[in-house]
């Protein structure tokens, strides 16, 4: 529910935005609607994290689109910095919220600049997890909840033992990703292609016919 209700009112956003208004007030907008309903709302509080996540994300696609920032990102001492500046979110923040997700900016950024990191992310192992990583996010709670909520508390994975299993469990998880990477999220896009290419190609006509055709001199 919240892609289906968040994504088609950004989209209508950014379409009726006043012209001459940058992009980036709408994520920005967001960002700031994410942390009142954080901190404003009893029950806001997921959904303010997430709102505020989906925000930043798109706050740094817009900063990333600048030539200076991109190229300021992609050097391996600022991802170095950036890894560690994440890295140290993760061990020092109880759970994730707002402020971890600031902490996870920079890491993001410099992914988003393309910086390759070292050559890691230039791999092609690293671009084919790429690929299945939206996979990933999308399917790994359907893959692990039901194994790790039949094996909760047996005598095989007694009390928290259970997260031991998770590292195990990734080979699974990436193998479903990428079975719906190559099965449905690939013919999507090559569908979603297709179609927009043929809206542009009705826009061209409509606009040809309108225009009408082009004088090549003039009547005497």
């Amino acid at each position: 529910m919240f892609y289906l209700l968040l994504l088609p009112f950004i989209a209508l956003r950014m379409t009726a935005r006043p012209p001459g208004m940058p992009t980036w007030i709408v994520p920005a907008g967001l960002f700031v609607a994410a942390i009142l309903i954080r901190f404003g709302l009893p029950a806001g509080r997921e959904a303010g994290t997430y709102l505020g996540q989906f925000a930043a994300g798109m706050l740094v696609w817009e900063a990333v689109q600048r030539p200076s920032v991109r190229t300021a990102l992609t050097g391996t001492p600022v991802a170095a910095a950036a890894a560690a500046i994440a890295l140290g979110g993760i061990l020092l923040l109880p759970a994730p919220g707002l402020a971890t997700i600031i902490l996870y900016v920079p890491l993001f950024a410099c992914a988003a600049a393309g910086n390759s990191f070292g050559g890691i992310f230039s791999r092609r192992s690293s671009v084919a997890l790429g690929e299945a990583s939206y996979g990933i996010y999308l399917l790994h709670l359907l893959v692990i909840a039901p194994i790790l909520l039949s094996l909760r508390g047996t005598e095989w994975v007694p009390g928290r033992t259970i997260l031991l299993l998770l590292p195990l469990l990734m080979p699974l998880i990436v193998g479903v990703a990428g079975l719906a990477f190559l099965l449905v999220e690939r013919p999507m896009i090559s569908v979603g292609h297709r179609l927009a290419r043929r809206a542009g190609e009705r826009r061209r006509n409509t606009t040809a016919g309108l225009i009408g055709p082009p004088v090549h001199g003039s009547a005497v």
